[in-house]
């Protein structure tokens, strides 16, 4: 390895901000053995993300990606893998919306791990990415309950040969989606997942499958068909392959739920695992026209500031809906189902009317108001019914106490201004959910 990726290895240590590269990651687990899991983890990167360089007639795309796995509760590392991706094409017209995707395995044993991926586009060194997320590794060691693996949601899966593809698994080439996003342009969810232990595990000769979408409340969705099938116990594993038509579903969030049962209908195992629509030709389920009239006549920038400062109320996979969204259309019929599923045309009118007053009262000379903690408080929950005020002394540093007392029974929420400079971060709360140091004091003592 050189000295420029060494460098670049340092820099990714302070890469934990809003990425660029459109970096997903997901994993999926299988059974490999009593004491190990097969642990995959696929991600993917935007190609239009990236710096071109024009080399030969052709554009050429050039990253690095590192990969740790950290056993949580032995704070070790247990993977870490550096490496390049590299691709070119002839044009560029065509590379808006395709990913590049790969694979990685591992054998793990079971337990708590951390996944921190990284990745920098080494044409342009001020563009990068980074995800992290906790996994729960287990161990498929029962040998007489029938177990069943991770769902894993794929682009494509088509039977195969070449053992030596990246995507070749039991017979079959399955090129995992870490997005887990479908609609527009993605019309069809491929699933891919195992059972294990089949012949001791179903007492009948038979045993049925059943797979349905939910939407986000779990209840069945009436325009997806619920699919069943009946397999016979051959073999002690097996493998499901299948396919859902999901162009009709409109933008929102659904599960995939597999259940395995006996014939009688008991249960034996069962598996579900979120994914994500984007269908902007698709009516959505709630009325969005009132709100959509609002957004009329907003630009595109303005429209991107909007749901920037919607991020306290927006979900992870929303986010990640609106940042691969081109041109105002598409973006004001997501914002107008977005603010429609929270309450419409007074919602909206109410959360941004925080904003601007958390800009008045918290900004401080390099942080607008809602960017703030007291600012990101204020608008979750409103003014607080009173705050006290505890200024310089002499022991002291500066702080604020908010009560609440009409939420969870009554809250407070403790912020202090550690550095001097009026900036004052959240300390301590007893609202659940929240932060929460009982020992908040011992920050703010003068030293």
């Amino acid at each position: 390895m050189n000295l420029l990726l060494f460098t670049f290895i340092g820099l990714f240590a302070n890469l934990f901000v809003e990425g660029r590269l459109g970096l997903n990651v997901d994993y999926s687990v299988f059974r490999h053995s009593e004491r190990e899991s097969y642990l995959e983890i696929f991600y993917s990167l935007q190609k239009s993300k990236f710096l071109y360089e024009f080399k030969n007639g052709r554009y050429n795309i050039s990253a690095y990606l590192r990969l740790d796995v950290i056993n949580i509760e032995k704070d070790s590392t247990l993977i870490r893998k550096g490496w390049k991706v590299e691709t070119s094409f002839e044009d560029t017209s065509k590379v808006a919306g395709e990913d590049i995707v790969d694979v990685l395995r591992f054998y793990v044993p079971s337990g708590k791990y951390r996944i921190i991926m990284r990745a920098l586009d080494l044409h342009n060194t001020q563009n990068y990415d980074s995800v992290s997320f906790d996994v729960n590794v287990p161990v498929f060691d029962s040998k007489d309950k029938l177990m069943i693996s991770s769902l894993e949601f794929c682009y494509s899966i088509s039977k195969s040969t070449d053992t030596t593809d990246v995507f070749y698994k039991n017979s079959y080439r399955v090129v995992p989606n870490p997005t887990a996003l479908y609609g527009l342009n993605v019309p069809v969810l491929y699933y891919y997942f195992e059972l294990y232990n089949v012949l001791s595990g179903v007492k009948g000769e038979q045993f049925h499958i059943n797979i349905s979408v939910l939407d986000n409340n779990q209840n069945k969705v009436p325009d997806i068909r619920e699919r069943k099938f009946v397999r016979n116990k051959v073999y002690n594993s097996v493998v499901e392959v299948g396919t859902v038509n999901v162009n009709m579903l409109p933008t929102g969030i659904y599960y995939l739920d597999v259940v395995i049962s006996e014939v009688d209908g008991s249960i034996l195992a069962e598996n579900r695992r979120k994914f994500f629509i984007y269908n902007p030709s698709v009516a959505p389920r709630i009325d969005t026209s009132s709100i959509t009239a609002e957004l009329l006549g907003i630009d595109e920038k303005s429209l991107d500031d909007e749901f920037s400062k919607a991020v306290y109320i927006s979900t992870q996979e929303e986010a990640s809906i609106y940042s691969q969204l081109k041109g105002v259309d598409a973006k004001r019929r997501f914002l107008g189902a977005f603010w429609a599923r929270r309450g419409g045309v007074e919602f909206r009118k109410k959360y941004l009317e925080r904003v601007e007053q958390a800009n008045v009262k918290f900004a401080t000379r390099l942080t607008p108001g809602w960017r703030t903690d007291r600012g990101r408080v204020y608008i979750i929950y409103g003014p607080p019914d009173e705050v006290e005020r505890y200024p310089y002394s002499e022991n002291m540093k500066p702080y604020e106490i908010w009560h609440y007392y009409n939420l969870q029974g009554g809250v407070i929420f403790v912020f202090g201004d550690r550095t001097g400079f009026g900036s004052y971060e959240l300390l301590h709360s007893t609202l659940v959910g929240e932060i929460k140091n009982e020992e908040w004091m011992y920050l703010l003592m003068q030293r």
